[in-house]
C-alpha cells in the first residue's frame, strides 16, 4: 500500500468520533464493524470547494463529512448544501438516500425559483454562466 494511502487511511482514522463538517453527526471509521452496518456514517475526505469549482487540494479545503453528505453534495457549492445539510439531514438522520436525493433537488429547485424572481441574482446567474461557457468554448478552441 502506498503511504499516501496510509497516510489518509490515518487521518481519516484520527477524525473518526467527530462530527460531520455539514450535518454534524459522529462519522465512523472506515473498515470498523460499526461502519459496516452504517457505511453512510463512514468517515470520508471533501473537498469542500469542489475542484470542478475552483477549489483545491491544499489542506484547507480538505475537511471530513460522513460518506452520506459527500455523497449528496457531489459538485455543491458549501454554500448551498449547508443549509440543506444543517436542516433537513439532522433533522432526518435515518432517511434512505433516494428520498435525500430528491429532498436535495426539490430543495435546488427552490433556491432556482427565489433567485429567479430576484432580477439581481437572475442577471448575476446569467452572466456567470456566460462567463463559465466562455472559459469553455475558449478551451476547446470553438468559434462563436
Amino acid at each position: 500500500m502506498s503511504t499516501l494511502k496510509r497516510s489518509k487511511r490515518n487521518r481519516l482514522k484520527e477524525v473518526a468520533q467527530k462530527p460531520c463538517c455539514f450535518c454534524k453527526r459522529l462519522m465512523l471509521r472506515p473498515g470498523s464493524e460499526e461502519a459496516e452496518n452504517n457505511p453512510g456514517l463512514t468517515c470520508s475526505e471533501e473537498h469542500y470547494v469542489p475542484k470542478c469549482r475552483g477549489g483545491s487540494n491544499d489542506a484547507h479545503n480538505i475537511k471530513y463529512s460522513c460518506y452520506r453528505c459527500n455523497q449528496l453534495k457531489g459538485a455543491l457549492l458549501p454554500e448551498i448544501f449547508e443549509p440543506f445539510a444543517r436542516i433537513i439531514l439532522t433533522q432526518y438522520a435515518n432517511v434512505p438516500m433516494p428520498l435525500l436525493r430528491d429532498a436535495l433537488k426539490q430543495y435546488i429547485y427552490s433556491l432556482a425559483e427565489i433567485a429567479v424572481r430576484n432580477t439581481t441574482a437572475t442577471k448575476k446567474a446569467v452572466l456567470v454562466t456566460k462567463l463559465q461557457i466562455g472559459e469553455q468554448i475558449k478551451g476547446r478552441g470553438i468559434d462563436v
